[in-house]
């Protein structure tokens, strides 16, 4: 019994100092492409909590497609994959633009590939789940490089960096595979890997000639790519023949407005920041939460008849703005406007729930969609309160923690909302590439 408790003592140091070992490696290397020292100070600012535990919504839909437990899993993967994209382009900006919050933009990449890793072990074995984690880091690194390369207009560097994210990709690709004994196929892997590489590319290379449109229109192009890609790997990889998924109403409308919100999410948090600092982009990045708005409101008006569909899509582009007015108030140390919006924040969820109560299904909840809502607006005006006097790791938390919710809140208005959808499922497990043999 003795010697059994201390091979667990063992291995949990162990593990705790792999941890360590990959900060430290990050550390290491996001400074040197910075040309800057790594001193005590820096370091010791690094974020301690990187490995946050994913947990299924209390209101998980029962997974009736087996083996596996695919639906769960796709939800888990999306989400995680989905955030790396904009994670990675936030990283990849403040590399160009010699950002504050550099350090902790890659603290919690770090932490998105522990969640993942968390993920994959469902499918594959713990050796195998690590791997794939280290190898999404060393890629994440090769992006970083590629960004440093473009800000010191370095095409050897660049290059270099392109063979390196070439190299990886076959690698996690071959991983995956072999894994999850051929079930998914490498080559198709490889190829979704591939283009969303080159979306993160383009997108960086876009942000520093100025491009902030562009910019942008990238950034949504590649957080929206990683939803069919990871619901064709759950599949795949829990054993689903290609073509043969059988999905519920339910699942895609929680998976169609994920992408949406999750969308929101990520642009709201990059408006915000820009607008309390001025910066050049600013209108770029209000002009992509526009167009995020006008999805999700063609998506209400084939769900919903035309006056509801009207008055949740206003009060949605009222909350967007209200979100903005916020940040605009920040950026001048109003605290009365900032108290102001905070209440018409809560006003427009509760009209929110009240249109919500005359289209919801039996199931569904409208109070439990409108806390959520209104959870997630304060989450996303907080971390801005941190980001404005340089609590970069409190503002990173909270950041994540808003897009760590938002499949909860996807499905609790998907249940409410699933009654305009037909009946039957989809045949595809989420549309895009299919990723099993």
């Amino acid at each position: 019994m003795a010697a059994n408790g201390t091979a667990g003592v063992l291995s949990l140091l162990l593990a705790c100092l792999r941890m360590v070992a990959a900060v430290l490696a990050l550390l290491l290397l996001t400074f040197a492409i910075r040309g800057e020292p790594l001193s005590l100070d820096r370091l010791t600012s690094v974020p301690r909590d990187l490995s946050a535990v994913i947990t299924a919504s209390a209101e998980e839909p029962p997974d009736t497609a087996q083996p596996g437990g695919r639906a769960r899993l796709r939800r888990q993967l999306q989400e995680l994959f989905a955030h790396h994209a904009t994670l990675v382009v936030r990283l990849m900006r403040s590399t160009v633009a010699d950002g504050p919050a550099f350090v902790d933009d890659a603290a919690v990449l770090i932490r998105n590939s522990d969640d993942l890793e968390i993920a994959l072990s469902r499918i594959v074995d713990a050796d195998d789940a690590e791997a794939f984690a280290r190898g999404w880091q060393a890629q994440t690194q090769s992006l970083f490089g590629y960004a440093a390369a473009v800000r010191d207009d370095d095409a050897g560097a660049q290059q270099e960096a392109q063979s390196e994210l070439a190299a990886s990709v076959d690698k996690q690709a071959t991983l995956l595979t072999e894994a999850t004994d051929g079930r998914v196929e490498r080559d198709v892997v490889a190829t979704a890997l591939r283009m969303q590489i080159d979306l993160l590319r383009y997108q960086i290379d876009a942000y520093e000639r100025g491009d902030y449109e562009q910019a942008y229109e990238l950034e949504r192009e590649a957080y929206t790519h990683m939803y069919p890609f990871a619901a064709n790997l759950a599949a795949a990889a829990t054993g689903h023949p290609k073509g043969a998924v059988r999905t519920r109403p339910l699942e895609e409308l929680t998976a169609q407005l994920s992408s949406l919100i999750g969308m929101h999410v990520e642009l709201s948090v990059d408006a915000l920041r820009a607008g309390a600092e001025g910066a050049d982009e600013f209108p770029a990045a209000t002009a992509a939460l526009d167009a995020n708005t006008r999805e999700l409101s063609a998506t209400l008006d084939g769900l919903l008849g035309t006056r509801p569909s009207r008055r949740l899509s206003a009060l949605w582009a009222d909350q967007t703005d209200l979100l903005l007015r916020y940040g605009g108030a920040v950026a001048e140390d109003d605290p009365s406007v900032r108290r102001e919006v905070r209440e018409r924040l809560r006003t427009n969820s509760a009209r929110v729930e009240e249109i919500l109560r005359t289209v919801a299904t039996r199931d569904g909840d409208p109070a439990a969609a409108a806390d959520a809502l209104h959870a997630q607006q304060k989450l996303l005006l907080n971390q801005l309160n941190a980001y404005v006097i340089d609590n970069h790791q409190g503002a990173q938390d909270t950041a994540y923690s808003a897009h760590h919710r938002v499949p909860d809140l996807a499905h609790a208005l998907a249940k409410i909302l699933v009654v305009g959808l037909p009946r039957g499922g989809a045949q595809t497990g989420g549309g895009g590439i299919a990723l099993g043999g």
